[in-house]
């Protein structure tokens, strides 16, 4: 295993452990948006947490409250 791979992983229990289930799969939609526009490269758990806290422009202080201003801000399902 990768270390790149542990890291991955990692970020993924840490949005599962802290966002609920609805949150959560509106991260996956992303997730499955941004991989569906790049077919020669998969973005991860971690590039997408990274972007998150990029242009939320905010100390990570927890998942739940990242994701939130990430969808208020980018209001990304009007934008599909």
């Amino acid at each position: 295993m990768l270390i790149f791979d542990i890291v991955n992983d990692f970020i993924r229990d840490y949005l599962i452990n802290g966002l609920d289930e609805d949150r959560l799969n509106e991260l996956q939609k992303v997730m499955n948006y941004i991989n569906s526009m790049e077919p020669m490269f998969e973005y991860s758990w971690a590039d997408l947490l990274s972007f998150i806290a990029r242009e939320v422009n905010a100390p990570l202080t927890s998942p739940q409250e990242t994701v939130d201003e990430f969808i208020i801000i980018k209001n990304w399902r009007d934008n599909l």
